[in-house]
């Protein structure tokens, strides 16, 4: 694998050398070195950037399909200036990876961009960042996406994630619970302390939006997080989409809550809830939720949204509404130490539209099995140049005898015979005779030189002479130690 260190002025010129680069080591965190190093870059390629403060006045598009890693949280840091977002992924390029780093995003963190809305990035992840202060979202996502956000830190943004899917065309596919085709969040944390302003979301969703949260620790101290997990329903207006969320997974999470008002609010779509335990950190019961699973339905209600899917729902198409509750399952949820109470909003017709036995249950859900855990994409890949997980090394080929091999383990550094130095399969080397001499190596000798083999294999005891043969007159102790006295 070849590496280089590319600057700005040289990477143009190089750019066509660059065909078979796998790994581009930038020279510093600087934005400018950074697009360049990407724009340099094949799909497949992994730009490493450096330790380092810096601060960006644009952002960077990325549009082909590469590893972007940072030099880990707190030690690769930028901060946008502008208002502007700092990561903005557009397309369908699968397997695009950023790691690595602390985002101070004055805007949005990373964005996932189509306006097609169905040729979105798979197999996507994000991970071992923290993204801090975002006045709009840490994590935009739009369009038919589906991949892993793992191992990162979100502390006081207005939202953490928004996950919008692609409308009419994810209502039409099947039900997938279960499955990789979904967002998945898992093992992060979400810090609220004192949010930039506005309502603070951990997590909001709309558009066919499939996600999975699962074991996450969420604490939240800043009394305008509202909504901690929020799925729209099909009163919500999104980019022209107007669908709700279509499929969420969540269990084995932590929610720490200082004030609140709903813990986990659901206005529409269908999937589980289960493991999930919510807690009082103050231990007094003054901070806490007004509700934990609180079940809405806003057509049944409200004609808040200016727009066509503002009618009432029995005005359209009456029971069951466009995008309801349906097939929810929920259990085994804890309120400080207590059972989660599901509420259903009491407003208008919604208790009749969402009904216990048959749009909710409260028990396990036949069948489901949760999807692999830890996310499949989470593995290290061998062969990457990126030494992570349980790798030993990586020196971005799976080659052997390159002194790491091809499951990233280090292989035995080869003996070096003729260097005067016994290694570990030497027996010997040169004058190196691993302490011996004619007298010690082997029984007989008396004196002379004792060399090594050519090869390292052993002793050359060509030069090593024996000593005289003295014979006993008999076997009577007196001859057997007459004979010995006068052996040299």
């Amino acid at each position: 694998m070849e590496i280089r260190i590319l600057y700005p002025l040289l990477i143009l010129l190089l750019l066509p050398s660059l065909v078979n680069a796998a790994i581009i080591n930038v020279p510093t965190c600087e934005q400018a070195y950074v697009q360049a190093a990407i724009d340099s870059a094949a799909n497949g390629d992994t730009v490493i950037i450096p330790e380092g403060n810096c601060a960006w006045d644009f952002g960077i598009t990325l549009s082909k399909i590469l590893t972007i890693k940072g030099a880990g949280i707190d030690i690769t840091n930028i901060t946008q200036n502008t208002g502007t977002t700092t990561w903005i992924i557009v397309g369908e390029i699968n397997n695009t990876r950023i790691s690595g780093m602390t985002i101070n995003a004055d805007s949005k963190g990373i964005k996932f961009v189509d306006n097609t809305y169905n040729q979105c990035a798979k197999d996507f992840r994000l991970d071992n960042l923290k993204i801090i202060g975002a006045g709009i979202k840490g994590i935009e996502i739009e369009g038919y996406a589906y991949g892993i956000i793992d191992h990162c830190e979100f502390v006081d943004n207005s939202g953490d994630i928004d996950i919008g899917g692609d409308g009419d065309a994810s209502w039409n596919r099947d039900l997938t619970l279960g499955s990789k085709y979904a967002v998945y969040i898992e093992d992060c944390n979400f810090l609220h302390n004192e949010g930039p302003g506005g309502e603070s979301h951990v997590i909001t969703s709309n558009a066919g939006s499939r996600w999975v949260f699962r074991n996450n620790f969420i604490y939240c101290a800043d009394s305008e997080s509202v909504d901690t997990l929020d799925a729209h329903g099909y009163c919500y207006h999104y980019d022209g989409h107007t669908r709700g969320t279509f499929s969420y997974e969540i269990y084995n999470n932590t929610i720490s809550h200082m004030d609140g008002y709903r813990a986990v609010y659901l206005r529409g779509g269908t999937g589980v809830v289960f493991n999930n335990t919510i807690l009082d950190p103050t231990g007094s019961g003054d901070g806490e939720y007004s509700f934990i699973i609180y079940l809405d339905n806003l057509r049944s209600y409200t004609d808040a949204c200016q727009y066509e899917a503002a009618n009432f729902c029995s005005d359209i198409e009456g029971y069951p509404c466009r995008d309801q509750i349906q097939d929810l399952f929920v259990w085994d949820n804890t309120w400080n130490g207590e059972a989660a109470i599901v509420y259903v909003n009491s407003n208008g017709d919604v208790r009749t539209h969402i009904q216990e036995g048959r749009d909710f249950f409260l028990f396990e859900k036949s069948g489901y099995i949760s999807y692999t855990y830890p996310h499949p994409l989470t593995a290290p890949v061998c062969g990457d140049g990126i030494t992570e997980g349980s790798e030993e090394c990586d020196d971005g080929n799976t080659d052997n005898g390159d002194g790491c091999d091809s499951g990233c383990h280090n292989e035995a550094t080869a003996p070096v015979c003729g260097n005067n130095i016994t290694e570990p399969g030497e027996v010997c080397d040169g004058t190196d005779l691993n302490g011996y001499d004619c007298s010690t190596v082997a029984a007989g000798f008396a004196s002379g030189t004792l060399g090594c083999l050519s090869d390292c294999s052993g002793y050359d005891i060509s030069q090593c002479v024996k000593g005289n043969t003295v014979h006993a007159d008999n076997c009577s102790q007196e001859a057997v130690q007459s004979a010995i006295d006068t052996a040299q």
